[in-house]
């Protein structure tokens, strides 16, 4: 994977701490230790929502969406 200086300058920040980046099915996200992964299944809505994420390199993550720390990209 290559370092691409575009992604840096279009990714959309978090916003305030414990606030859900936009997220929705189908995204592609963002996690500080797991990588850019894919929102595969979202119940419920707003910061309690349950998110299964699957990421490039380390496969399905489950996440309360007001403590995954995502980041859109």
């Amino acid at each position: 994977m290559q370092f691409d200086p575009a992604a840096v300058r279009t990714a959309k920040p978090a916003g305030p701490p414990g606030a859900p980046a936009e997220l929705k099915r189908g995204a592609r996200v963002r996690h500080e230790q797991f990588g850019e992964g894919t929102i595969l299944t979202m119940e419920g809505a707003g910061p309690d929502a349950k998110l299964t994420v699957y990421f490039d390199r380390v496969g399905s993550k489950k996440f309360i969406a007001k403590y995954a720390k995502l980041t859109r990209v």
